[in-house]
């Protein structure tokens, strides 16, 4: 696949924008720093099925606890605007225990179990300090 970078300025729009060989547009960013994208974002992906600790690098967690119950790490200093999606791909009433690795849940809480086909999407809140 090629890409192309295009540009333009005017009094009413200045933009850069990538193209495709066939001259759609991938993606626009406008002069405000506000991006637009074509089609969907593809998102890093991990399978797990024992004890993890998440990585700045995931973004979607799926956790098979068909095996066993255990417990997935949240990161230890998170930034402000980090997110994760963490799901419990089990179907034999296994917990996926999420720990909050130092960084309060929801203000107070340390853990969160997560039961079969339940979906968490948790993102670090910087101010409060807490997921």
């Amino acid at each position: 696949i090629g890409f192309r970078l295009k540009g333009a300025s005017s009094q009413s729009a200045d933009y850069i924008q990538v193209t495709d060989n066939s001259d759609n547009a991938v993606f626009t960013v406008a002069a405000n720093g506000t991006m637009t994208t074509q089609g969907g974002r593809i998102r890093n992906t991990t399978r797990v099925t024992t004890t993890y600790q998440i990585l700045v690098s995931d973004h979607v967690i799926y956790c098979d606890t068909d095996g066993g119950a255990f417990t997935a790490t949240l990161t230890a200093s998170p930034v402000d605007g980090e997110t994760y999606r963490i799901v419990n791909v089990g179907s034999s009433g296994n917990s996926l225990t999420i720990d909050e690795n130092g960084n309060a849940l929801l203000g107070s809480v340390t853990t969160l179990d997560l039961f079969d086909g339940d979906v968490l999407i948790i993102t670090f809140e910087t101010t409060e300090g807490w997921w």
